[in-house]
Formats: structure tokens, sequence, C-alpha cells
């Protein structure tokens, strides 16, 4: 094949070569399809049929005849025509074909020829035959030539290992022996036992450990799973770990068109397995040669199709898995430069969904989307927009006739001191500006066509979601999209959480600039600056760990104590820097969200809370107009008194509670249901504030059923009066825990967790460390218990929440200054972290208090086990956060080493986080050439992403020369990248 040396696109076709292997023909190569005559030599009828090769004397009969070759008698061996003369292809090789050197070649010269000594070859060649291998292996390695031509030139040996069989090349040692001879022995007695085919499996990576080549073993190793894999599918067939274990190892070993063909196979009968789907998205999007967002997208596209289609699937699972292949199109696309059509996507799913007109609910699926295109085409402002008021509203009340205004102003004109630069600059301030969608009755006035997006552009994405829980997951992933990340309390475990294709939060100057140590005044250390600094301890502020990947609770929202939160100002300065108008559409995402037929739980505090890091002000004035509309709501009236508790004025805040408590008794009782925040939030609120008398009054008023005794008697509670709230508190705490059901935190677990932080605080205020302890560990082990039985998901998120109370007591009684045993937080964080090994509340706290007592190779040892047992970009990247700010400086070869093993791992090599970290690390240590060699394995490994390509324009600019950078834009549109610019 003969490439065309001009040519700039791949346009794929198929080409038989021969009956049974299949080429890939491309507008870059071509057949050569004159065939070859040498063919005729090896007795084949035609130029086109594949020889036969055939060995005469110490050659190939046909062959290059000024080469001579003797083989290595212990492997057999095919030549290959056309192959360099020194090298050959082992039958026993893998799939992919491994090369095995010849071990010596003789030249002969013309006189030589003319000599005959084809019979001195000849004779050579069978006393070669006669001799067994060993003996001329012997020969060779001690110098001792087995020819008598005195021309004979003998090549460099490969060593023992390399000519030595597979198991001496994989070192199998005695002991590994051992134990696969006693796994084999178990599985024969019990081959139905999945625990023990992994064990296998798993045994087999002991064959990579401490090899100087891992490379070259690697691939055996992926056989031998391979292998261990069939004989396990054989015995569990329909085992979905088994699966996709094997398409694991299969992608490593086998050729593209038979892996394609072997995946449509496992996906037509597991349609319903959203890890085999997301595993099977993560090898085509990640597959460099042959990425293009338009075929990556025409792949969702398809996904989504197959999926909606299939009726065995159980409808909740069905919606799951089509939100999540979703949610990594819309990611895929904004990551690539197509910003207005994902978020168009996701308008056009929440208008579909959330506000169908209830005349159109009895429609099938393509009648409703027949009526939303009219919708669509018109120039209403859609979800999200300034004046939107969804898709029913319209019809009902004629609003058609509206028209969408985009954003205030115009983006300034760009400038530069070169076109390079200027190039730089406009693609900044163009994703800067123009990231909202745009209506226009005339194409022809854009231009970019891509700013307006046509009804085409989402109806082949969209799909019907009827449940309120997932039509929830829509809104709440829309706003993670945007940069804010409210999740609605679900498990750190959770799927959405661990794909690093949904979460590239730290990849950006602004978002990343969080992640880094900070100079002792305070300020940002520039990515340009590599002057080391003296480093914050992590147990001086360990809150500001910048990864949210906890769940959402009321702790972790908004409150008077110091804590981890899912909104922080530098949350804020993240949407601002993503786009401008950004804080005004999320704002409004968030106000239209109340107006759903089923809306988010509590999402009225989620504006407030989002809100007031652009303004207190703003925020309380935004409460009070919505209490007045919604009087009853509990939540409200405790975010509106937490804004004045940020604000420092905790009298202000006190008079709110006050007013609430004394109202609510009065309110029907689903929202009366909802008091235990107020107490749980106003007792923590007098606690920090010093007066702890006044907070247990408050809690003892709570579980004695008494609204307002905290608020007519300043005076610490009678003993009895403690006795009696502390039994009221267990036996309202078992009622709640049989009615907590469901597979998120909704309301009935909610009340149960603000109840038991009231009773556990009662206890600790009342009794002490000891007795707090003993409510969490049975509320804990009641719920194991549950959740062992597989009686409900939800038991586990909310398991989870509550370790997350129980450090945070455990936390305050630590920084009171009273007696504490470190190890007691050690031996809860510990048992939790086996639960929950990614949850960043646990892991933070668990070195903050390794960091107190000067201890700190405990918390590597812990990260290194979990990142054996189960490694996740989530425990890469805080291991990598932890290294940094653990101690007062940093080992610079330490942090390099887990960026360069998080990148190689395979469940976070294409974190574009990750990689965009580890680029700014080695620019801020001066190794800007070591930058640029990264900057080409990121973008190999996520070849999707332009904010990595974006790179050289920017902080990489001067290891780049202009030839090199017009490469890169060639490349961009290559893989049709979204470029707004040219140079």
């Amino acid at each position: 094949m003969y490439q065309h040396r001009d040519s700039k696109e791949d346009q794929y076709t198929f080409s038989k070569k021969s009956s049974d292997q299949l080429v890939v023909e491309t507008a870059n190569f071509f057949i050569d399809r004159k065939g070859d005559k040498q063919n005729l030599m090896f007795s084949k009828s035609n130029a086109y049929a594949v020889p036969t090769y055939r060995r005469w004397g110490g050659s190939i009969a046909g062959f290059d005849q000024s080469l001579e070759y003797l083989l290595n008698m212990s492997v057999r061996v095919d030549f290959i025509l056309g192959a360099a003369p020194d090298w050959c292809i082992d039958r026993r090789a893998t799939r992919k074909s491994r090369d095995v050197v010849l071990s010596r070649w003789r030249p002969m010269n013309d006189s030589s020829n003319r000599l005959g000594l084809g019979k001195v070859r000849y004779q050579d060649f069978k006393r070669l035959l006669r001799e067994p291998p060993d003996v001329t292996l012997q020969k060779l390695q001690a110098g001792v030539s087995p020819t008598n031509d005195v021309n004979f030139i003998a090549l460099s040996l490969p060593s023992d290992k390399e000519l030595n069989s597979e198991h001496l090349l994989l070192n199998e040692d005695a002991s590994f022996i051992e134990k696969t001879s006693q796994l084999n022995t178990r599985m024969r007695e019990n081959p139905k036992d999945l625990s023990l085919w992994l064990e296998l499996i798993g045994l087999q990576e002991e064959l990579v450990k401490n090899q100087a080549q891992k490379g070259n073993i690697r691939m055996a190793v992926y056989e031998k799973q391979q292998s261990i894999y069939e004989r396990a599918l054989q015995e569990l067939p329909e085992n979905e770990k088994l699966l996709s274990g094997y398409m694991r190892t299969c992608q490593e070993t086998w050729d593209t068109t038979a892996l394609l063909t072997k995946w449509d196979r496992v996906l037509k009968t597991h349609s319903d397995s959203i890890d085999l789907w997301k595993q099977y998205l993560d090898y085509r999007q990640t597959n460099y040669s042959a990425f293009t967002v338009i075929g990556c997208l025409e792949l969702y596209e398809s996904c989504i199709d197959i999926v909606r289609r299939d009726d065995k699937i159980d409808i909740k699972l069905r919606e799951e898995i089509l939100l999540h292949v979703f949610s990594r199109a819309c990611f895929m696309l904004a990551q690539s430069g197509f910003i207005e059509r994902a978020i168009a996507l996701y308008q056009a799913m929440i208008e579909f969904s959330c506000f169908c007109p209830p005349a159109f609910a009895t429609q099938t699926y393509e009648q409703r989307v027949g009526m939303f295109e009219s919708f669509w085409e018109s120039e209403v402002p859609r979800f999200g927009e300034e004046g939107a008021v969804g898709w029913a509203a319209t019809l009902m009340t004629n609003a058609a006739d509206s028209v969408a205004m985009g954003l205030d102003g115009a983006p300034p004109e760009p400038s530069g001191k070169d076109d390079i630069e200027l190039f730089a600059n406009k693609e900044q301030q163009e994703e800067f500006y123009n990231w909202l969608p745009l209506r226009s009755a005339d194409e022809d006035d854009l231009e970019d066509p891509y700013r307006a997006v046509l009804f085409d552009d989402v109806s082949t994405l969209m799909f019907n979601i009827s449940l309120p829980a997932n039509r929830n997951r829509l809104i709440l992933g829309f706003l993670h999209f945007l940069s804010v990340h409210f999740d609605g309390g679900i498990s750190s475990n959770h799927q959405f959480f661990q794909d690093p294709f949904l979460h590239c939060e730290l990849a950006g100057p602004v978002a990343s600039s969080f992640f880094w140590p900070s100079p002792p005044d305070g300020s940002q250390k520039s990515i340009t600056d590599s002057s080391r600094l003296e480093l914050p301890v992590m147990e001086s502020d360990p809150f500001t760990v910048p990864i949210k990947t906890y769940p959402q609770s009321s702790s972790t929202m908004l409150g008077a104590r110091p804590w981890f939160r899912k909104w922080t100002t530098a949350d804020s300065q993240k949407v601002k820097a993503d786009g401008y108008g950004r804080f005004e559409f999320i704002r409004n995402v968030l106000l239209q969200c109340s107006a759903m037929s089923a809306p988010i739980p509590d999402v009225l505090p989620l504006l407030l809370t989002f809100e007031k890091e652009f303004g207190i002000k703003s925020a309380q004035k935004t409460a009070k107009s919505l209490l007045k509309t919604d009087r009853m709501n509990l939540a409200l009236w405790n975010t509106y008194a937490q804004l004045d508790v940020v604000r420092g004025k905790p009298a202000e805040a006190r008079k709110v509670y006050e007013t609430a408590l004394m109202s609510y008794p009065s309110f029907p009782e689903a929202h009366r249901a909802e008091a235990p925040i107020l107490y749980q939030m106003l007792a923590e609120m007098e606690l920090e504030g010093g007066n702890a008398g006044k907070a247990l009054t408050i809690l003892v008023g709570f579980g004695l059923n008494e609204p307002t005794a905290g608020i007519e008697n300043e005076d610490k509670p009678q003993p009895t009066k403690v006795l009696k709230a502390r039994k009221g508190y267990a036996q309202r705490l078992e009622v709640l825990l049989a009615a907590a059901k469901g597979t998120s935190i909704e309301q009935s677990e909610r009340i149960l967790l603000h109840t038991l932080n009231c009773y556990a605080l009662t206890e600790y205020l009342s009794q002490g460390l000891d007795e707090a302890q003993r409510v969490f560990e049975q509320v804990l082990e009641s719920l194991q218990a549950r959740t062992s039985d597989g009686e409900t998901q939800s038991a586990a998120v909310l398991e989870e929440v509550i370790f997350e109370d129980y450090i945070r007591l455990i936390h305050r009684h630590a920084t009171s200054g009273a007696a504490f045993k470190p190890a007691l937080m050690r031996d809860v964080a510990e048992r939790a972290l086996k639960r929950f090994p990614c949850n960043i509340v646990l892991l933070t706290m668990y070195g903050w208090n390794e960091a107190r007592t000067k201890i700190d190779n405990r918390v590597r040892r812990l990260l290194n086990a979990q990142l054996a047992s189960k490694p996740s970009h989530v425990l890469w990247t805080f291991a990598i956060w932890a290294e940094l700010h653990q101690r007062q400086t940093y080992n610079v070869n330490i942090v390099r080493s887990l960026f360069e093993d998080a990148v190689e791992c395979p469940s976070s090599k294409h974190s574009v986080s990750l990689w965009y970290l580890y680029i700014e690390f080695e620019i801020r240590e001066g190794n800007v050439s070591k930058a640029k060699a990264l900057f080409f394995r990121a973008i190999q490994q996520c070849p999707w992403c332009k904010d990595l390509y974006m790179l050289p324009f920017r902080v990489l600019r001067s290891v780049f020369d202009d030839d090199e950078l017009m490469d890169i834009i060639n490349l961009m549109e290559e893989k049709e990248l979204r470029v707004r610019g040219t140079i």
C-alpha cells in the first residue's frame, strides 16, 4: 500500500485482500492492484494469491538470494515477504503478533553464488536438522559457528528469557504455580464460584510485578487472562463482571474489526447493562486514530436509539442508561467546542420531559416529538433563558409570539502580538461570550452556523423520561454540566461520580488554581511560577479540597460550623470564568425548576445557596420574596436564617428561627415533618457561639415535643427532662428507621438524618462522646443489616451520610480542646472507607487526623491499598492533592510518580482533569519540555478535548514553533473539533 502525500481526510471503506484477512482501505492508502509476480515462484496460480514460503538450504526459495538465514530450530517460524530481512513472526505470538529477531544472517557476494555454494548451504541445513535445538543454541551462545563458511556473521543473541518458552518469560515461580494449582483445584470442585475465577484472573497480575520489561510481558498476561475469562464464561455466561473483564482484555489483543463484531453481540444480549454500555463508549471515544466528533456523536445517537426501543429493559433502568449516555454525549460536544449544541440538547430534553403539556401525555413518543418540533422552531425563550415559561405554559398562554433575547453586550475585538496569539485570544473570547444557542429566521445572517441549533440537531438524541426521580436527575445533570455541583444526594459509589468523562472540573486555569498549595500570603501561585514556597498543612484548612465527591446533605450546603461545602466562593469564581451571563442563566434554571409539576426537593434553598456567593444581600432579598408565597417551607426558613449566620449576625438568625418555630405547629403535617432541620441548625449555631446550655435546651425541647421550650427558657434543662427527651428521641428514631426507603436522600431520609443529629448532639452535650457514638453505631448497624440483605439501595446512601455526620461530631470534639484519641477517628474513617472508598469527606478527615499525629505513611498506605484494589480518577486526584497538602513541603518526585501512575491507569487515563493538572504541574516545576511531551500523550488519550489542544497556544507557547502550532490546528480540524478562528 502507498500513501498519498497531500491527502487530508480519512474515508473508510473495506476491501478484501484475501479470503481470511480484512484490510482497511482509506483515502491515505490504496491497494497495489498489480499484484506480486514473485508469487508465481512459490507455486501459486496468480499474482494475488498468498504465497507459501519454502526453505532451501539456509535461505528462502525465491527470496533475496544475497542473504542466507539460519533458523533457531527451537522456534518454528514463517517468513513474511517484504519484511525486514532480519525479522520473522513467531507462530505462538499473540493476535497482535510478537516480533522475534532471527539469530543471524549471512551476506552472499556474487562470487559465492557463482561458485555454487547451494550444496554447502544444503549440507549445513541438514546438519542443523540432525542436531537437537539445544546443541545449536549452546554453540551460538559459546560463539561457535555451526557452519564452515568464513563469511558467516553472527548477530547479537536475545537473552535467555527471550529465547525461553512463554512460562519462563512470564517468570512463573514456585509460589505462583502453587497458588494457581490450588485455585484450579477449588474451581474444579465449584466452577460456579465467581470469586474463585476473579481471584485466578487477578493472580496473573503478579507476573507483571517486579519485571524490568513490563510492556513485553503485559500482552502475554492479557492472553492468559483472556483464556481464563473464556473458561469462566462457559460456567457463568451471563455474568456482567466477567464479560466486562473479558472485553477489556479483548481490546488489548484483538483487531478492531473482530472487537467491534464481538461488542455488537455482547450488547445485543446485555442491552440492560449500563456498565457494558459505558465500557463500549469509553473504547470508541478514546480510539485516537479513528476518533472524529461527528463519528462519535453518531455512535451516541445509535446507542440511545437502540436502548430507547428496547422494551425488555425495566423502565427505571432504561431511563438511567439513557440519561448516562445522553450526559456523556453532551459533555463530549461541549469539550470539543460545540457548547451551544450541548446546552440546546439539555434545554430540549427538559422542555420535552418536564414541561410537556398534559394533553400530550397520552400520545406516543413519535407524536409528541412531532408536536415539540413546532415549539423548538419558534423564537420563544427556552428553559434557562430570560422569560422562559415552559412548553406547556407557552401553549396555554399563547406566548408563542414572544422572542428570546440574547445576552447583552458584544464581545470586544481580540488583539495579539502576532497571528498565533490573535487566534488564541479570539478562540477564548468567542467561547466566553458566545456559549448560548441562538435562534434566527435566516441562518445566513450568522457568521458561525454552529451558533444556531436546529431541531434536527437535537431530535436524534432525545428520548422520553417518565419517572419524576429521573427528571430530577436530568436537571441536576444540567446543573453539573454548568459547574454547579448539586447532586440531589447520591452515593459516592454511584456511576455518576466514577465516570471520568463526566468530570473535568479541574481542567481550567481558574479551577486548577485551587488545587495547588498557596503561598503564605494566601495568593494563588501562577501557572508559570516554579518557585518553591512553604505549603500549608492539611490540618489547618482541610475543607478547601476542590473535589466534590460526596453526597449532598444539609451539612454540606450551609451551616454555622466550617465544613465541606458543595458550593463555595471558588465554585462561583469558576462559574464566572466559564462564560459571560452564566450566573443569570443558572439562576433562571433554579427558579424555573420550582414551576415544575414535581419540582426538585429543596430547589429554593438550592437557589439561595447558589446566589449567596454572588451577593448575600441579593440572596436575602430573594429569600424574603420567596417566603411571601411559600411561608410553610421550613427548609426555606432555615436557609434564610443561615444567610444571617454567614453574614456574622447570629442575633438576626435567631429571630428568624424563633419566628419559624412559633409558626410551624399550625402547619399541615407534611410541612411540620421538616421541623427537625430547624432544631439541628439552631442548636449548632448556639453551640458555635459558646451557648452549650441553650443548645441543649433547644434539643431537649424538640425531644419532648415542646417547640418553643428553647426560646422561652435560657437555663440548662433539668436532668429529668433530659432523660425523657433521650427516650423520646430513641422511640422517634426507631419509627423513622423503619420508614426510610427510596433510592436517594428523600424527605423521609432527611427527617431521619436531622433527628439523628439532634439525638446524637443531645447525648454529646448531656452524657459525653461515648453515648453519642453509641447512637450512631446503633443506627449504622441497623442500616448495614438492611443493605446486606439487599432490601434497599437508599440504606447505603443514608449510611454514607451518617458516617459523614459521625465524623463531623468527632471532629467537633477533637477541636474543642477536650481529651481526644486519634485512634477513634481513624477507626471510624477506615470502616467507612471500606464501604465508600471515594468519599472525599472521609478521606480528607482521615488525612487531617493523621496530619495532627505527624504520621504520614498511614495515609499513603491507605490510598495505595485502595488504588490497588479499585482505582478511580477520584482516588488518584485525591492522592495527588493529599501529597501536595499533607506536609509543609512536598516531594516533587513522589507527586510526579503519582501523576504518571494515574495517567497510565485504565480507570483514569482518560481523565481530562488529571492530564491538565499533570501538564500544569510540570510547568510550575519549570519542566516545560516535559510538559510538551505530556501534551501529545494527553491528546492521544483524550482526543475530543479542545482545552488540551489549545494549551500550546497559551501556556506552552514557548516550546512550540509556528509550524507545530499550524499542525495542531490541522489536527483539530481533522478530528472535527470546533475551530472558530483562522490564521
